[in-house]
């Protein structure tokens, strides 16, 4: 059970479309697919979820969309749908809008908008799905219809239909006896009607089925609406309102869009009496989305709306000592000022009887620490306190167990989203490119969307591609700057950085020497030259940094240019500690991957921390998670003078870039490693750089450029006498000219390579010159000679235990049998040639195997296997981003 086969069954291939669909226009990492859809028993392959995502491909082009909309991007895969083609999506954007016309009084436009919401929900989501992710869901979107059921009841009570809203909800309180908004909803029209007593008798049932179903009593609510009753008064909602109560709540936000998973859970809330704290970092929208929700929630709280501002995270006189927050609290609940209390206990203990037994909804905003917070929170149950903050505040999340929402960046959609609804659909319909390259140069953070979004709209002869470039191409804070304090994107995060403790400042300047994406807490030590692990956890904390996957942390681009103008140039001995952390890193992981060549390091500086890397698999997994911070610093080392580590991080790099498939930037990375070899005069190293880049190139189609440094490279190593890789060039000129389709010139290359291999006896070099040399025989349909050439390679591969050979050598001799119609023999290689792929990370070789693999099962008469092997290979093919023509034309042939 523990590791089941994956099964291309439809209801998984459904599971795969839901879990996207729920986040339209957002990638879902694979590990959250496989999670959601096997659950407690992910299936033993590597990539599970890419079968189902080739066949949903065919199934969208079989009905004539676009199979381009199912994408895999960054680690997970994506579907490029508005949300308004989605029913749910669409069905909540009518509830959004039927809230936004009750707060207006317009029952009547709120109660079509509710139907028409209805209309397209389905009674019971995701059906026929398996699994407990998809019960999850299918529950909580249950609870959502039931609670737009209860909204469309009221506001029709409120319009004069209570005969109708009791024949409508009848039978929703009797399926669902536990609702306790529907048969609230049922009392109130029921009472208006003058049915009294059968409003009671409904509590009485309610009552009697959430304590026979959930152990408890009913909420505080439909208590309250049950009392009234009781006593013969007719319920809150059906009467002329009373005396006014607390409204502090400033305006909402027009145009609110997204964070449909932070509203889900501050909803949550309304269940119990913990305290929620909103946490994430300086401008992302905590503030915003705090008072959004409160606005849409505030007819639950008879007793009226608190709203404080604490300044806990701006200058420092603007910090509001909590004494001078409670006075306006008490001020607002109607105690005259000579009545108020002096100290805060005697201020605080006010605040807490006059709250007791009232329902109030209290926004505490912008708080620095919880001790500025715990003398603001009710004693009693009923009312609810949402706090927003940059610190997490887990003070308060252990001792009085609040509910931590941590509030992230909008996704590229919703950017767009917020874009639009200031601009005009119209405006970012218009230039769809600029819009992401403004998204991406604002990190998705909103208020430094909301600044360009106004700047934007004062210049509305300005193209957005002009706006972008400012940003891309000058100081990115001069353009994000509003002309005052809470809109200068720079000073918001300042008030962030000056509340950190010195050590936490300082790593926090560091990082910014640091590129990105993400780091580890062992490059956070070698830039401070010491340990930094409850440094880290003070700005994790602080919301400037979020742990992403295990040991790692990211922070988003635009704090990451502001840590980066803090760190300044006096740091060039933290930077060369990072280099050398990354630099020894990378050497070992490419020694442990079974890499066919030698670096030789100078000693890492002083404090820096090298990572430890235990065997071959961790080396594989140390690459992938590092590679586009080794890109990153080989530019940045090129750059600021340390030529040394950018030529070396190049050539540390190269052979995992050339297994990955990564051909574009392994040509400029190259180029930077060249010339910084040839800055400083190692002849040696610029032939090892010239011999990467004519690989690189002749992957990319550039024959003669492959040609041409290849043969440059030749000759240095001969100057130098470096016989070794001397010969690995003749290896190397064998596959250039085997490509340029002159496999007589190829074969000579691939003997004078055995020969050199053989004199200084490097049984490695012998088995690589072997294959080499058995390949180009089997293009020249010289099967004999192919196959004793590969069968000695392969000895010697498996001899020296060198898997990355033994799966060329492998692909080599499926290739050679293929040729000679020796259909089961090539199958079977190429399948071991598959099965080493997938065991040494091997991207662009696997599918090209895979797509030989598929040749010969189409040749047996096996359409299905070749199919899947096909499919395989074209996905592998899309991650790299190669055109793989050739292949579609088959698989389209083959779904015929």
């Amino acid at each position: 059970m523990g590791g089941a086969d994956v099964d291309l069954g439809p209801a998984k291939q459904q599971c795969v479309i839901a879990v996207l669909l729920l986040t339209p226009g957002r990638s879902v990492p694979v590990g959250t697919l496989v999670d959601r859809i096997w659950g407690a028993y992910p299936p033993r392959a590597s990539n599970a979820v890419a079968p189902y995502v080739a066949r949903l491909r065919r199934v969208i082009a079989a009905a004539g969309g676009d199979p381009g909309l199912l994408q895999f991007v960054s680690g997970g895969y994506r579907i490029d749908v508005a949300a308004e083609q989605v029913d749910l999506h669409r069905a909540r954007r009518l509830a959004a809008a039927a809230r936004e016309a009750q707060r207006a009084g317009d029952d009547k436009s709120s109660a079509g908008l509710l139907r028409q919401a209805l209309a397209g929900w389905e009674p019971i989501a995701l059906a026929g799905l398996p699994g407990d992710w998809a019960a999850r869901v299918r529950e909580a979107l249950h609870r959502e219809r039931l609670d737009l059921l209860a909204d469309l009841a009221e506001a029709r009570l409120r319009l004069g239909f209570a005969d109708a809203v009791v024949e409508e909800l009848r039978p929703v309180a009797a399926e669902h006896p536990t609702a306790e908004r529907v048969v609230a909803a049922l009392m109130r029209a029921l009472s208006a009607g003058g049915r009294v007593p059968e409003a009671l008798e409904c509590y009485a049932r309610l009552r009697a089925a959430v304590s026979d179903e959930l152990g408890s009593e009913p909420g505080a609510a439909v208590r309250e609406l049950h009392v009234e009753l009781l006593r013969g008064n007719e319920p809150a909602s059906n009467r002329v309102p009373g005396p006014a109560v607390p409204a502090q709540l400033p305006a909402d936000v027009a145009g609110f869009t997204a964070r449909e998973d932070e509203l889900r859970r501050l909803d949550e809330a309304l269940g119990d009496d913990r305290p929620v704290v909103l946490a994430g970092t300086a401008g992302v929208g905590k503030t915003t989305l705090a008072v959004h929700w409160a606005h849409r929630v505030r007819h639950r709280f008879p007793g009226g709306q608190l709203f404080v501002n604490l300044g806990g995270f701006g200058p420092v006189e603007s910090v509001l000592p909590p004494e001078e927050a409670l006075r306006g609290f008490l001020e607002a609940l109607g105690v005259p000022g000579p009545r108020i209390p002096r100290e805060l206990p005697a201020r605080a203990a006010m605040f807490r009887t006059l709250v007791a037994g009232r329902r109030l909804l209290i926004i505490l905003d912008n708080a620095r620490d919880a001790d500025q917070v715990r003398p603001l929170l009710p004693g009693t149950p009923g009312s609810v306190v949402a706090i927003t903050s940059r610190d997490q505040l887990l003070s308060l999340v252990a001792i009085e167990a609040a509910r931590l929402v941590n509030v992230g960046l909008l996704t590229q959609a919703e950017a767009r989203t917020m874009l639009a609804w200031r601009l005009g659909d119209q405006r970012v319909d218009a230039e769809p490119a600029a819009v992401r390259r403004l998204g991406d140069a604002c990190a998705h953070l909103p208020i430094a969307l909301a600044i360009v979004a106004a700047r934007a709209a004062g210049r509305p002869d300005l193209p957005l591609a002009s706006l972008a470039d400012q940003l891309t191409a000058g100081d990115r804070f001069d353009v994000l700057d509003g002309h005052d304090a809470s809109s200068n994107v720079r000073m918001v995060f300042s008030w962030s950085y000056r509340s950190l403790k010195p050590a936490a400042a300082r790593l926090f300047r560091l990082l910014g020497l640091h590129p990105g994406p993400a780091f580890t807490a062992t490059a956070a030590a070698s830039l401070a030259g010491h340990p930094v692990d409850q440094v880290l956890d003070e700005l994790v904390q602080a919301h400037l940094f979020v742990p992403a996957a295990t040991g790692r942390y990211e922070q988003h681009d635009l704090l990451r240019a502001y840590a980066a103008e803090l760190a300044g140039t006096d740091e060039r001995d933290a930077l060369h500690r990072l280099l050398d952390h990354y630099l020894h890193g990378a050497s070992k992981a490419m020694r442990l991957n079974h890499t066919p060549s030698v670096l030789t390091l100078p000693p890492a500086q002083p404090g820096t921390v090298v990572d430890e890397i235990a065997d071959d698999s961790a080396a594989l997994a140390w690459l992938i998670a590092n590679d586009s911070v080794l890109t990153r610093l080989i530019r940045l080392a090129g750059q600021a003078g340390f030529d040394g580590h950018a030529w070396r991080l190049a050539r540390a790099r190269d052979h995992f870039a050339v297994r990955q498939g990564r051909w574009n930037d392994l040509v400029e990375l190259d180029q930077i490693g060249l010339r910084a070899a040839r800055r400083t005069g190692d002849r040696a190293a610029e032939a090892e750089l010239l011999r990467s880049l004519a690989r690189a190139l002749l992957m990319l189609g550039d024959h003669d450029g492959a040609r041409r440094h290849a043969l440059t490279a030749a000759g240095h190593f001969h100057e130098l006498g470096e016989q070794t890789s001397e010969a690995q060039t003749h290896h190397f000129l064998a596959d250039i000219f085997d490509r340029m389709g002159q496999p007589r010139t190829a074969l000579r290359h691939a003997r004078t390579a055995l020969r050199v291999y053989e004199a200084i006896d490097d049984r490695a070099g012998m088995a690589r010159a072997l294959n080499a040399t058995g390949w180009c025989h089997a293009v020249l349909g010289e099967h004999r000679l192919a196959v004793e050439h590969c069968a000695r390679a392969l000895a010697f591969f498996r001899e020296i235990g060198d898997r990355d050979g033994e799966a060329a050598t492998q692909g080599s001799l499926g290739y050679a049998c293929e040729q000679s119609g020796e259909l089961d023999a090539a199958i079977g290689h190429y399948n071991q040639s598959v099965r080493l792929c997938r065991e040494i990370g091997e991207r662009f070789y696997l599918a090209d195997t895979l797509t030989h693999l598929g040749d010969c099962l189409r040749a047996k008469g096996d359409r299905r296997a070749a199919r899947a092997a096909w499919s395989e290979a074209l996905d592998v093919f899309d991650e790299l981003d190669h055109p793989a023509q050739d292949l579609r034309v088959k698989l389209a042939a083959a779904s015929e």
